[in-house]
């Protein structure tokens, strides 16, 4: 086996969704070294590419916690973290106008106003952007406040001390098999969901290799709705 090289970093961002940018742009704002690792191209790979909306909940317009997460448990078969639910909602709106800062624009109805749909499903409204349009404005944000990329390389196995604290993670570039090891003061794990899907629905091969990783190394699993 080649000798590894190691890529050693405050903050591990494995994943290059939303999820990942967001976590590495918040962690890069706290002035740490942050390098996101993505198995794909970082902002155009995986099932955030294909969102073509975001919910955002506002009491200004109206919103109310518990009618949204009620909601989630419905559609969810009460099966979902109710209180990661809630916490995901009170958190939404600073996340929007996030986005509409680094640039990400939202569709508006002929009035101006910002396009919002309720669900028939519950009150839960959604905010409209175009697909495939976040993702290089993530990157390019990440990129402008010093973020490092590595794109198209799989992270296959959490690395754990001897007390079992998670210090990193080690994967291989896509197509080849040099051994990669990233040491890091904290892993975050933003790798996409699985689940199975009719086919021509975008995340129907997702294969759940955050979820496989954090089990293999302890982690307890929840919130799966």
């Amino acid at each position: 086996m080649p000798p590894e090289r190691i890529f050693e970093t405050d903050v591990l961002v494995i994943g290059g969704g939303m999820a990942g940018f967001f976590a590495a742009i918040k962690a890069r704002e706290q002035g740490v070294d942050v390098l996101l690792v993505n198995k794909g191209y970082a902002g155009m790979s995986g099932q955030s590419p294909w969102a073509d909306s975001f919910a955002a909940f506002n009491p200004e317009w109206g919103h109310n916690l518990e009618g949204w997460a009620d909601q989630v448990n419905r559609v969810g078969e009460y099966v979902n973290n109710r209180e990661w639910t809630e916490l995901c909602f009170l958190e939404s709106y600073a996340r929007y106008q996030d986005l509409v800062s680094w640039g990400v624009e939202f569709h508006r109805t002929e009035d101006g106003d910002l396009l919002r749909s309720t669900s028939s499903l519950g009150p839960c409204q959604a905010l409209f952007t175009p697909p495939r349009a976040h993702g290089p404005v993530l990157r390019k944000e990440a990129l402008k406040r010093g973020v490092r990329i590595m794109d198209r390389i799989m992270i296959v196995e959490l690395i754990k001390d001897a007390d079992g604290a998670i210090i990193g993670a080690a994967g291989m570039p896509v197509g080849g098999d040099e051994l990669l090891v990233f040491p890091a003061k904290a892993t975050v794990l933003c790798a996409g969901a699985g689940a199975f899907k009719p086919p021509g629905w975008p995340i129907h091969d997702l294969t759940s290799d955050g979820d496989a990783m954090a089990y293999r190394a302890g982690a307890r699993i929840t919130g799966k709705e």
